[in-house]
């Protein structure tokens, strides 16, 4: 028994150690060449030009931009074993796009040496645009141009220009314009319309001092022509004046003196004869 053992320690060892470094040279990593393609798409599965990609793989990285298909190829040189494919690190960029939708799901064929990855999906960024005074509130995406239109204004007041009020900048077409555009930028935004009040035309309002003479002229101003006002008419007696005045008067008394002799007269004869 103890010369059993004695033999199969040492074999046993040996297999421990063979098979060790059977494990580190299986575990040992290689360099190579791998070319990751890819896809970017919208939310309608159209291709997206331009869009920015960039990839991790170990620590290897590299980036690029989707052709007119939106597609993408992206060649690493990896020191990683097949097992070490699975980290795969990455972003997809876009102005005005933002992602919906990523799957990190790939295939991996060794025999071409690539990396297919799944379609990356972007969906185009959107921005609110709040019109106060006017149409034209609503989302779009940046650089969009917006027909904006502006309310009819208040009685006695009209349009004067738009204003930005808020949020980021944008550009009008013609802010003078009621109804124009407005250049959507990569954010949101807040307008309004601008009023001032209506001119007032003086030609419209009456005027206190009258432009011509008067064709009559006032009452207390006779004319060349005129008689004075305070003549009398041809049907208005003229009062007795001077000595045409003197002359009745002095008749009237003379006609009382001699009514007075008379009765007096009367008087001395009646009693004359009561004496007798």
């Amino acid at each position: 028994m103890k010369k059993l053992i004695k033999i199969m320690v040492p074999l046993v060892l040996a297999a421990v150690l063979v098979l060790s470094m059977a494990g580190v040279a299986f575990a040992t990593t290689y360099t190579q060449n791998l070319t990751f393609k890819g896809e970017v798409v919208d939310a309608d599965g159209k291709p997206v030009e331009g869009a920015a990609v960039k990839l991790e793989v170990g620590s290897a990285s590299g980036s690029t931009t989707t052709d007119a298909d939106g597609k993408y190829s992206i060649t690493l040189t990896c020191d990683v074993d097949d097992s070490d494919i699975t980290m795969i690190a990455g972003e997809v960029k876009k102005a005005g796009y933002k992602i919906s939708g990523i799957s990190t799901g790939f295939g991996y064929n060794p025999d071409a040496m690539d990396v297919s990855i799944m379609p990356v999906t972007l969906e185009e960024e959107k921005f609110t645009l709040t019109v106060e005074g006017g149409s034209g509130s609503g989302k779009y995406a940046a650089g969009t141009q917006v027909t904006i239109a502006a309310d009819p204004a208040p009685e006695g007041s009209q349009f004067w220009l738009w204003s930005q009020i808020d949020g980021t900048e944008g550009s009008f077409g013609n802010q003078g314009s009621a109804t124009t555009t407005f250049d959507m930028p990569a954010g949101n935004a807040s307008i309004k319309v601008l009023t001032k009040a209506i001119p007032v035309d003086p030609t419209d309002t009456p005027s206190d001092t009258p432009t011509t003479a008067p064709t009559d002229a006032p009452a207390d101003t006779p004319t060349d022509n005129a008689a004075p006002t305070d003549a009398p008419t041809d049907n208005t007696k003229s009062p007795k004046t001077g000595g045409e005045a003197d002359t009745a008067l002095f008749l009237t008394l003379m006609g009382i003196a001699a009514a007075g002799i008379a009765v007096s007269a009367a008087a001395l004869r009646k009693h004359a004869k009561s004496n007798r």
